[in-house]
């Protein structure tokens, strides 16, 4: 969802947490003051509140029937693939939807309908998605829930939150067991700057990390927090400036090794038209590489407001017309 609020306040938290995150080529955060450059491989130590260099590889992906390719797909080379459409079967009950996103074994879709948080399943990769509605116990009147994610346990969904007159806000609401309504949600403060609308939020598939595109004047850019493990809270988001410019860069996600990354950009190099878009890196802890708008027929065709990867990234949703399409990585 792409901000058109024009906004009057100065975003100084937001600017704050943007410059105490920067990084040039051979910087080194170790032992300094957090908050860390999360998205470049630095985590805050909690006891110490100083950097410290995070692991080397993401976790291991969760068991599932709902990847494509058990191995996930390889976006290194730009010239080795490209993204077609299914044949229209593979969304199910989803073909309407907004802010879709997948969940970390790629059995789930969490979407929002009407201003509530929805959620649809399937069996395996072939399968359709079955609509399974309402997420239960979310539900409150007067706001605007969109964009929804899960943790790899099932226990955390993060979400955003709207209410009239209000910034939109990132909340968490967490369940004793997969199988039992979610509990009261919560504000994320790391996760939600004051004085803008924090969209476009997504869990990274294995949790530790949250990715978001808060409104600024004029657009917004992408912003990446992280935590060491599942139980503990996310650090103050900071910029990932080699993802993030002029104009709109939102709608990410990332592959459950999160080394590819997903979104929707006009940034006046990309021609100014809003394009599905996307950039690697060798290793989760690297800044990311180049942006380049994702190959495929379909895709070259008209503007895109929203997209998602799946975590394998085999699998990538756009709305068009306002319906959800389903493109597959296909090696050229």
């Amino acid at each position: 969802m792409f901000s058109a609020r024009p906004l009057s306040l100065l975003l100084g938290a937001l600017i704050a947490a943007s410059a105490s995150g920067c990084v040039v080529p051979g910087d080194t955060l170790e032992g300094k003051e957090c908050p860390c450059a999360e998205g470049s491989g630095w985590v805050c130590n909690r006891l110490t509140n100083l950097c410290e260099a995070g692991p080397a590889a993401a976790p291991p992906p969760v068991p599932t029937t709902c990847w494509v390719r058990a191995e996930g797909c390889d976006w290194s080379d730009p010239t080795a693939f490209t993204f077609e459409p299914d044949d229209g079967s593979g969304l199910g009950d989803v073909s309407r939807a907004d802010n879709v996103g997948f969940s970390p074994d790629a059995c789930t879709l969490y979407y929002d309908a009407s201003r509530e948080l929805r959620h649809a399943r399937r069996a395996s990769a072939d399968a359709p998605f079955e609509d399974q509605g309402a997420l239960p116990g979310l539900e409150q009147a007067g706001t605007e829930q969109t964009s929804a994610s899960i943790t790899p346990d099932g226990l955390q969904l993060f979400f955003a939150r709207g209410r009239a007159g209000e910034w939109v806000e990132v909340e968490r609401a967490t369940r004793a067991d997969v199988e039992s309504p979610w509990g009261p949600s919560t504000r994320v403060d790391g996760l939600s700057f004051s004085g803008v609308d924090n969209w476009d939020g997504l869990l990274a598939p294995h949790g530790l990390r949250y990715y978001w595109s808060p409104a600024r004047p004029g657009g917004q850019d992408v912003f990446v927090a992280s935590r060491a493990a599942l139980e503990d809270d996310f650090d103050v988001g900071v910029r990932v400036d080699e993802l993030s410019g002029p104009g709109n860069q939102a709608e990410v996600a990332v592959t459950a090794d999160d080394r590819v990354v997903t979104f929707v950009s006009n940034a006046p190099e990309l021609g100014g038209e809003h394009a599905v878009v996307y950039a690697t890196r060798e290793r989760w802890g690297e800044p990311f590489g180049p942006i380049r708008a994702v190959p495929g027929a379909l895709l070259a065709e008209a503007t895109e407001l929203e997209t998602t990867v799946s975590p394998d990234g085999c699998e990538l949703l756009i709305q068009r017309d306002g319906r959800v399409l389903r493109l597959l990585y296909t090696s050229r």
